[in-house]
Formats: C-alpha cells, structure tokens, sequence
C-alpha cells in the first residue's frame, strides 16, 4: 500500500510571534504618547516613543501610538511602515482599513488597491462598503489605463507598480538601496516608463552615486524628453554637484514643457528654484497660490508653494507679501525666522547672502550623510593625516554638495564659523574656490573675510607677498599678504656671562628688586654699550617705579641700536595709545609690517599692540583676531587673555540685547500668526459686533474699553459682561460720536474708504492705501497702536474676514448707518 505524503498545513497569512511584554515603563510611555497626541503635539509623542523600539522592537502597540502619532504629525510615509509592523506583529488585519486611506493620500494607488481588497477579504468594519467598492473599481480603471499605455498584460503591471510604490516608500524613509532594488524588479514589469526610473536615480543621488543618478536621468530624457520628473531631477543633481552650466542646458529644454498636473508643476518649479529663475518660480506657482489644503495640494506641498512664492516674491522685491506668505507656514526654524527677519528689514537676503535660498542647507544631503561627514570631522585630530585625508576624498566622491552645504552655512544660514572650517577640512580646489568668494566679498564682518583669507594663505592659495583687494574697515583698500616665519630660537647670541647677568635681572625684577635689577643690566652695558636687551629691561624696571621717562629713554635707546627690535618699539606705542595718540602708534609701528621672522613672543606682542590699536578704533573684530594670534602665539599672555576677556563680555552683553530682540520678534511672529487665524474666523461679509467681538481676548477688549466707553468702573467685568458693554456703546451714536471725535483726520479719511465700498473692502487694498499693524503688537493694553488700521481695529470701528478666501477689511453692521452722518461733520 502506497505511503500517503503528510498534508501541508498552509501557513498563516500574518504570523504573531512572541511579544516581549513591554515594562511598565513603557506602557506609561505609550499613555504619556497617547494624551500628548490627543494635546495636539504629536511631535512630542513621535520623540517619545521612537527610543523605545530599541529596547522594544517586537510590541505591536509601541508602532501602533508611533505610527498614529506620525499621522497626527502628518508624517504619513513614516507611519505606513510603522502600521505595517503592528499588524504583522500582532496579526489583526483591521490595520488594513488606515493603510488603504494613508495609501491613497500618499498616492500609492496599487498599494492602496491591494489594502481595499483586504478590506473587503476580511470583512472589515466601515462606514461604506459602496464607496470601498467604488474607490476599487477606480483603482482598477487607472492601472488597467495603465497597462494599455504600455502595452503590457495588466497583471504584469500591477506587480511593477507595487515594487515601484513600495521603491517611493523606501525612498522616502531613507532606504535608498533598497529603493534602487525595488524600482530595478518595477522596471522587469514596466519597462523604460519614466516613474520608477526617475525614483531610482534620486535614491542613487541620495545613496552617494550622483553619476550613476546623472546617467540614468539621461537615460530617461534621450527615451522621454519632455519627461518634467526627469529633466527636474538631473538639473538638481549637476546644479548642485557644481555643474551649473550644464544645468542650465537642461532648463532651456524643460522651460518650454507644461507640467500637466501639480505634481509636475511643482517639480518643474523646483528646478528653477534650483538655478535661481525666481519669475520662473513665481509664474508657475501662482496658480497654486489660493489653493487649500486638500487632495490636489497636500500639507507638505501647500508649505512648499507658500515657501517659494514668498522667497520668489522677496528676491523680486516685493517684501510684504513675502512675509505674509512666508507666515502662513508652520515653521518656527531658525532658518525661516533668518529670512522673516531678513525681509522686515528689506535686505536682499538673509545672513551674508545677496538672495533668498528656496532650500536649506540641510536639504542638499541625506541625514545619514550629514552625521557620517560629521564623525569625519570629528576624527580629524584622532587619526593620521593620510587616512583622513582618503576618507574626505572618497566622501566627496559620493556627496560633492557638500561644498555647497558649507557655503550656505556660511553665507545663509548664521554659521559662518563652521561654513569656514569645513571648506577649510574639505581642502579641494572647489572648496577653496569658495573660500575665496568669500574672502574677496564685503560680506561679514571684516575678522572672518580674514580668516577666510588665513586659510588661504596657509594652504599656499594665496602667495606670499600677493596683493589683493580686500574690504576693511568699509572700503576697498589694496592688501599685501605677509607671510611671516615664526620660530622659538632667540635672536640674539650672547656671551654665558652677559647671558648670566640677564637671567639676574630678570630675577631680580620679578622679585621686585628693581635696584639690583638695574645694577646688572647697568653692568652688561659698561661691557657691551650695544646690548639692546639690557636697554629694554631696564626700561622695564624704570616703567615698574613709575618712572616713565627715564623708561621711554631707554626704547627709544633700544630702538637706536636696532630699529626693528620688537619689544621697545611695541612698548612706546602702548604709551602713545595710553595718551590716545592712537595715528602715532601706528606709525611707531608700522616699519615691523615688513618684517618677516619673528620670535612667538615677540609676535604675541605686536599682535596685543595691534589689538589695542584696534580697540581704540572701536575695530572690535580686528581686535578679537590680533588677541586670538597672539594667544596662539603665547597661551599664558595675561594681558591679551584679559583684554580678550572684556571683549567677550562687551559680545555677551551685545549678544543679551540681540537675544531680547529676537524674542521681541519671536513673539511678534506668534502674534501675526495668531492675527491669521483671527482674521480666518469670520466668514461673513458683514458680521455684527456681536460676532466680532468676542474673537478678541479680554486684555484687547479692556484696551478696547478705554478707548470707547466714558465711564469707569467697568474693569473688573468678565469677557462676556464687557463684550456686551461694548456693543451697547458701539451701536449708540452718542457714545460713536465721541470716539470719532477722538480720530485723526487720517483714521476719518479711512472710515470713509472703507464705507464708500458698502463699508466692506480688500484688506489689500486698504494696507496699500494707508498702512497695517501687522508688526504692531496686538497687546493693546501695553503698546497701543500707531498705524491706521490698529487704531481703527483697537475702538472697535473696523474688523477684518475671510470671505471666498479673500481677507476684507469691514466696519461692523451696527455702525455702518451711524458713522457716515458723524463723518460729515468733519
């Protein structure tokens, strides 16, 4: 008899293997997660949660909270991956019914339609079983089109565009080889289409292969070459790679495509980002510009148009809607506020920068870069040159934008220290390029043009006696570079009994016996009439009895023997600035210009004699790098530390007041975005007091009250009982009348305005006419209001809506029949 085979048993579709029970610490974890996500700071809950899946990788519930706090964060790829590992994890497929949704708003529509068929394989609970069914049959149409498009069987195709979304989420998670593998087995199904290509050849870039990116962009534009994606991409990858003329080719060919949808319109905008075509950048956005956010214009790209029509709009210089634009993004970085700042004051960019950047240094590299360059930097002093020196050139290979990273710190971003020392680490041709730009610009204060220019010097790309045009002390002024040898071997050889005698004196002045001091130096010169030290040591020992001409006898006797001797001629000038001679010192000093060798203490001391010349100059920045050099020169020179010292403190205080301005403009920042959505709640053209009121806090209704309401007594009312004080005032003419008799004739002329347009009117068109209090604090109690619009808003007279999403500046009804009448009078 025939031995029957064992029946297989089939496997599980998910597996639950064995949990970890989490600690009760993490479980309060999860809790604290879970009210901080229901606060509205899922942030917060996201940096919570993630360092506990080291510890906790396999508890289904910890991805479960991190992937809806990444929801709630709208970080929607990150939660994907974290809703997939609960499910698999804990085996509950009703996971599948949020993937399908996040799937369709990502736009991974094979993705999503493989999720809707789980939905209804497993019968999961939903609020529409039809809509489910509807949304599938859509799915279907859309990649049965596809297939058609490419003459594939549509089976064949599903699979492709399944590797090619799973290829966009990897992508946009960081895992860039195995984006480039997924969208590899994409293009066994789908052949030469341009999507998975144009994936693959951004993960290469990101992955530190920008020429196997170039070469696959290429590859795509010879096949498709009006293909927006790709022609996007490869002007991204040369631009920042230091190509920019090629670049520049590839625009001429993308300029004249027009994108078909938002997607291709924002890539297509990106490129001209990238080459700086700001009326590029703005024509092609503006379209977008009154967009909500929705399905055509998810959160992450509404910020991105809002940014780059206002850097667009400030690099044409149009300022105010910049910022207006630049505010209605949720972004409190360092950066954003640089440009904020940078456009309220009207210069033609932030930091040093002559423009507005549409990207951040930070947006050029993939994190996992940045921190690898970062441990390289850190390894600078730990390993040998050689070795260090092949790592920076094989990094370099993969990522050349770096040079561009250090230039936008330095130039954009406030971090003109470090910019400079990793050009200075990077140590190419291209970085020095760079360093020069810099160097030779007015931009920045005038020490770190120099150090840009030491940098130079030191590695031999600025010779020795060249001549170059730098900006000091705000001009233009011809410079030649010295190079100067600095050694510890005195320069002068004595004799072991005048040697002698020296070392006595010294002693002997340290040890405060100035007599017996100057009875050795007194003996060196009846042997030696020319020894110049003795002179200068004795003029040390007249200078500690405060006997200061008898001191300045001997230098000046000093400097007969040797005009360029260092100490004496440093120490006579310290006595011109002492007396504020400041223009003699530097003439006293300026023959040791041309001296080339120099002992380190003797260059210490010139330095210290330079910086006290620069302090009385009120040059702080020249000042701080003469100390600098002159405690590298001589760590235990107390003079220059201490100096260097006050120097700090005065930048400590400077620092204290610029801190305090940049809270001023922090808070101003939250105020206006807090007036954005004042301005966002009335919806109705003509809103009564009664609605408009009780939008304001109660410290802007009582600085409301003191304007408008005669009588006193009324402070302590609550919100509610002063909202309805002041609409009893603001609806009776007798109370109307003497607040408008307390306008300027400016605040009349702009009532007029406003009731000339059925007492309603573009809120634009009322800023251009008269002002707006935008960067007036709405803190009337404290700071009342000087502009027009402020005033007219603090006595209740005008409010603003938002109406078919368009800001109007409006009287209330009630007041709209009393004013004019009043009005007349005036």
């Amino acid at each position: 008899m025939k031995k029957r085979k064992p029946k297989k048993r089939r496997k599980p579709f998910f597996r639950r293997p064995k949990q970890r029970r989490p600690s009760p610490e993490m479980e309060d974890a999860m809790a604290e997660a879970d009210d901080l996500i229901r606060d509205g700071r899922p942030d917060e809950a996201v940096s919570l949660l993630i360092p506990w899946l080291a510890k906790y990788p396999k508890v289904a519930d910890l991805h479960y909270y991190l992937g809806y706090a990444y929801v709630k964060a709208n970080h929607l790829w990150a939660a994907t991956n974290e809703y997939e590992m609960a499910m698999n994890l804990s085996g509950d497929v009703s996971y599948w019914q949020p993937l399908a949704s996040i799937y369709m708003e990502l736009n991974l529509k094979a993705l999503a339609l493989r999720a809707f068929h789980m939905v209804m394989k497993y019968d999961l609970e939903t609020q529409d079983l039809t809509f489910v069914r509807e949304v599938i049959a859509v799915l279907e149409e859309e990649i049965n089109f596809v297939a058609q498009m490419l003459q594939r069987p549509s089976d064949k195709v599903k699979k492709g565009l399944l590797f090619m979304e799973e290829g966009e989420r990897a992508l946009q998670t960081g895992n860039y080889a195995s984006c480039v593998g997924l969208n590899k087995k994409s293009a066994k199904f789908l052949g030469d289409w341009p999507p998975a290509w144009n994936n693959m050849s951004l993960a290469f870039f990101y992955d530190g292969k920008p020429q196997e990116a170039i070469k696959v962009a290429r590859q795509v534009i010879t096949n498709y070459p009006d293909n927006i994606q790709a022609l996007s991409n490869i002007i991204r990858y040369l631009a920042w790679t230091g190509q920019v003329d090629e670049a520049r080719q590839y625009w001429e060919q993308l300029h004249d495509v027009d994108p078909p949808d938002t997607s291709n319109r924002l890539k297509k905008a990106e490129a001209a980002a990238i080459l700086g075509e700001d009326e590029s950048v703005y024509e092609l956005l503006r379209p977008l510009a009154k967009t909500e956010i929705g399905p055509e214009l998810p959160p992450s790209h509404y910020d991105q148009v809002q940014t780059f029509l206002a850097v667009a709009d400030a690099n044409l210089g149009r300022f105010r809607p910049a910022r207006r634009r630049l505010l209605k993004v949720n972004d409190n970085s360092p950066v954003t506020l640089l440009r904020l700042e940078a456009m309220r004051d009207g210069r033609p960019g932030p930091g040093y920068a002559d423009r507005y950047p549409y990207f951040r240094s930070y947006e050029l590299l993939p994190r996992e870069a940045l921190v690898e360059f970062m441990e390289l930097v850190e390894q600078v002093d730990t390993i040998s040159e050689k070795v260090w020196q092949k790592r920076i050139r094989q990094f370099l290979t993969r990522y050349p934008q770096i040079i561009l990273f250090a230039e936008k710190m330095l130039w954009e971003e406030d971090q003109a220290d470090v910019g400079l020392s990793f050009l200075e680490l990077i140590d190419t041709p291209e970085a020095y390029a760079a360093l020069r730009r810099f160097a030779l610009s007015q931009a920045g204060p005038d020490h770190e043009r120099l150090r840009a220019v030491n940098i130079l010097q030191q590695a031999g790309q600025i010779a020795a006696g060249e001549e170059v045009k730098l900006w000091q002390n705000g001009q233009w002024q011809p410079v030649k570079l010295a190079t100067y040898e600095i050694n510890d071997e005195p320069e002068e050889e004595y004799p072991d009994h005048i040697v002698d005698l020296l070392l006595k004196g010294q002693l002997a002045i340290n040890a405060g016996e100035f007599a017996e001091a100057e009875q050795h130096f007194r003996k060196i010169l009846s042997i030696d009439p020319q020894n110049k030290t003795a002179y200068n040591n004795l003029a040390t020992v007249y200078s500690r009895q405060k006997k200061e001409k008898q001191a300045k006898e001997m230098l000046q006797a000093a400097l007969d023997i040797d005009p360029l001797y260092v100490f004496p001629r440093v120490n006579l000038a310290h006595y011109l600035i002492d007396e504020e001679k400041v223009e003699e010192a530097k003439d006293l000093l300026a023959p040791l210009a041309d001296k080339r060798r120099f002992h380190s203490q003797e260059m210490a001391a010139y330095s210290f004699a330079q910086a006290r010349i620069a302090i009385a100059e009120k040059e702080y920045e020249g000042a701080r790098s003469s100390l600098e050099l002159a405690l590298r020169m001589d760590p235990d020179f107390e003079p220059a530390q201490d100096l260097l010292d006050i120097l700090d403190q005065q930048e400590a205080l400077s620092g204290l007041m610029a801190g305090w301005e940049r809270m001023r403009e922090e808070m101003a920042e939250r105020d206006r975005k807090k007036r954005l959505k004042l301005q966002a709640k009335l919806t109705t053209p003509d809103p009564s007091l009664a609605e408009i009121l009780p939008l304001y806090i109660k410290d802007q209704l009582t600085a409301m009250g003191h304007q408008v309401i005669p009588w006193g007594g009324w402070s302590g009312y609550r919100k509610g009982e002063l909202v309805d004080l002041l609409i009893r005032v603001l609806s009776d003419e007798t109370f109307v009348a003497n607040v408008v008799e307390q306008l300027t004739d400016a605040d009349r002329e702009a009532l007029r305005f406003v009731l000339a347009g059925d007492g309603r009117i573009p809120w634009q068109q009322f800023a251009d006419k008269f002002d707006d209090d935008l960067d007036e604090s709405s803190h009337w109690n404290w700071h009342e209001p000087e502009s027009v619009m402020g005033r007219l808003r603090m006595r209740g007279l005008l409010a603003e809506a938002t109406v078919d999403g368009e800001i109007l500046i409006l009287v209330p009804v009630e007041l709209r029949p009393i004013l004019p009448k009043l009005l007349s009078h005036f």
